[in-house]
């Protein structure tokens, strides 16, 4: 009698053991990053092809993104402060150009959308005159920092990009961290694509 309590006890307590992981969950938003759909606020007169351009683009739920131009690269940064933090001084080694698309990435718990991380395609010239695609994840939060970078020739390079901001955006610390490569076998140590630096912890 004893065993069937205990039995029946564990049947009705398992959907409340179940429900956190239940309320958790990821998916992702899309706003553009095109030039003519953003704000320019270098003056037409002004733009030159190495000193650059700044745009601001309207982003996920109100949270802007600034973009900017320089020396034939591209960098961005998130938010009311897009402008002082890590990632907007972060790009590939390469001359390089970005997608029309940012993709967000989104963390849901209790019907609440949290952005922890962006997904952009970088292309990027190499030595030889030609060019190879990457994704970069950037960590969102109070600092914005460059996290992973997948190579695009690899499979399954989109659904790598969004692994990666989900095991890792929440452990990375920006002023502690260098980016990784990463791939459909997990995070990869070496030599990477990007200009990377750790973080300066603000004083």
């Amino acid at each position: 009698m004893t065993r069937h309590i205990i039995a029946l006890c564990g049947f009705f307590f398992l959907p409340f053991a179940i429900s956190p992981a239940q309320a958790e969950s990821y998916e992702s938003a899309y706003t553009s990053i095109a030039f003519d759909e953003c704000l320019q606020l270098t003056p037409p007169d002004l733009v030159d092809e190495y000193l650059g351009a700044e745009w601001v683009c309207a982003g996920y739920n109100g949270i802007v993104a600034w973009v900017s131009e320089g020396d034939l690269r591209m960098f961005l940064g998130y938010g009311p402060e897009g402008r002082e933090q890590c990632s907007y001084g972060q790009t590939m080694s390469g001359f390089n150009s970005v997608s029309d698309t940012l993709e967000w990435r989104l963390k849901v718990q209790h019907g609440r959308a949290t952005p922890i991380a962006t997904i952009l395609r970088y292309d990027v010239e190499r030595h030889d005159g030609g060019s190879r695609q990457y994704l970069v994840v950037t960590k969102l939060g109070e600092e914005a920092c460059h996290m992973a970078y997948i190579d695009a020739s690899e499979p399954d390079h989109n659904e790598s990009a969004r692994e990666a901001a989900e095991y890792f955006t929440e452990g990375f610390d920006c002023a502690r961290d260098l980016p990784f490569n990463y791939t459909a076998s997990g995070r990869q140590e070496g030599p990477t694509p990007g200009i990377n630096y750790v973080c300066t912890p603000p004083e």
